[in-house]
Formats: structure tokens, sequence, C-alpha cells
């Protein structure tokens, strides 16, 4: 029997599972679809509402609630697999899933969805809707206010803010209306990527970079010790010439989520052993 054949024999039990008044019977139980919806669900549910993550979450490198995330159950984005775990609501992306999102919703499933959060101020509103729809909402104030705590703890400069740019793979960059470019603002940097004609997330020639350089070269690990000759980039000898280096985390920066306050401390801490003088 193949999978469409499968889900075709379910569908009609799911119409049934699935009245109203149904979720309000049953203990909720939420499955989520994307990255970033699994660490917004992780942080403000219960482990046992928790149907189904997506396999994503469990990867150390990527998601910020591994750890967590490795207790529980995984999905692959498949409306076979959520109508098995009979969940009252599911939690997506909008960019994301949307052929498994229109099925589900066809059968009467909930499918609530946020947007991409691409802006430091997006984090909160999202925050807020999730922890709604998940009657978590006094939960969802504690985890904003220990966030902005986060970022009011961290130190500003002595002097002169640093300018720094932060150099991606293949010689991507960060300017002005990006999540990156927020965190620098927010560690007290100066983005020098904005004074090189950077808006958005553009591509940065290596030589503009060395005729004018920052003090302060950020890249990203995403998978320490697996470096793709695109992530080489930044290792470039001509790049020297910046007196300082730091590596951030993928995980912190991947989604719009109050874990962007480590990114921004980290960044802060420029005593860091993270930071190199080159």
């Amino acid at each position: 029997m193949t999978g469409r054949t499968r889900l075709l024999l379910l569908l009609p039990l799911a119409m049934l599972l699935v009245r109203p008044g149904d979720a309000a019977e049953r203990p909720v139980r939420v499955a989520s679809l994307n990255l970033c919806t699994d660490e917004l669900l992780v942080a403000l549910a219960e482990p046992g509402e928790i149907a189904s993550l997506s396999p994503l979450a469990r990867d150390a490198d990527l998601s910020t609630v591994a750890e967590a995330a490795a207790a529980l159950p995984d999905n692959h984005a498949s409306a076979e697999e959520i109508l098995r775990e009979g969940v009252d609501l599911v939690l997506a992306e909008t960019s994301a899933a949307n052929a498994t999102i229109q099925l589900l919703r066809r059968v009467g499933v909930r499918v609530e969805t946020i947007e991409t959060v691409d802006r430091l101020a997006g984090i909160a509103p999202a925050v807020e809707r999730v922890a709604s729809w998940l009657g978590r909402s006094a939960r969802g104030e504690v985890l904003l206010q220990r966030m902005q705590a986060r970022l009011a703890a961290v130190p500003r400069p002595a002097g002169p803010p640093p300018r720094a740019i932060f150099y991606e793979s293949a010689g991507w960059s960060d300017g002005p209306g990006t999540l990156k470019d927020d965190v620098m603002r927010a560690a007290g940097l100066v983005n020098h990527a904005e004074a090189l004609g950077i808006v958005g997330y553009r591509p940065l020639a290596l030589e503009r970079v060395v005729a004018d350089p920052p003090d302060l070269l950020i890249t990203e690990a995403y998978r320490p010790g697996e470096v793709s000759l695109a992530e080489r980039w930044a290792d470039h000898p001509a790049l020297r010439v910046i007196p300082h280096r730091v590596e951030l985390p993928t995980r912190l920066l991947i989604c719009g989520t109050p874990a962007i306050a480590d990114a921004v401390a980290l960044l802060a801490g420029l005593g860091s052993p993270m930071v190199a003088a080159r």
C-alpha cells in the first residue's frame, strides 16, 4: 500500500475524529512543522502537550532546543503522520509545508501559522501569538521579559562602538533591514556593511571589505569541523587585515526567537575567548 493510499484511507477517519468541541474535551496536543515553531513550542508548552516536532529540532548545530527535542517524537511535515497523532493544533511558518497545511485544514485540523521572523521587533508578536494559541499567554510574557532583561544587561562599548561586518558563506553580508543587523546594533556595534552600500542581504565583494576593513569580522559556525568551500570564503588571507574576529553558532541566529538574546550577549562580550586578534 502506497503512502498516498494510506493517507486517503485516513482522511474519512480524520473527518470523524476532528469535530467541533473535541479540542475542548481533550488535553491539548500540538505538533510543529518547522524549526522556528519547534523552538517556540518547546519554550512555551509542557512536554506532554507536544505531539511532535520537526526533525531539525534534534540537530544541535541548528536548534536551541535539541536536548529537549531528543526526548520528543518528530515528524516530517507529513499530513499522514500528523493525522495519526490526533493533534488539536499544528504550528508552522507560512513559507513552509504549504501542501501539508492545506490538506490538514481541509480535513478539519486546526493549523496556525506565523510569518518568518526576520527582525528583532518581530520576536515579541510571534511569541505572543503562539503563547495565545497554546493558552500560555502568561508564560509568553515571562519568556519575553527574560529576553528583554538579557538584552538590557548587555554591556555597551566603553569607547567608540566597533565597526563590524557579518560575513557569510560565499561573501554575502547583512545590512540594514535584517535580523543580524538588529543583533549587531543591539550588541552596541556599528554595521559597517551599511557604509559599504549593503542594504538587506546582499553579496559583498572581498575587495571592498579589504579596502575599507571593519574592526570586527563576524562569521557563523554552521557545522564545526565540516567547513564547506563557501564557508572558507571568510578565511581568505586578505581578511587578516581585520584585527578581530568572532564566530557565532548558527543555532543562535537561524530563528527569530528569544534565544537571539544569547547571540547579542556573545557579540557584546568582545573579551570572549571566541574573539581572536588577527
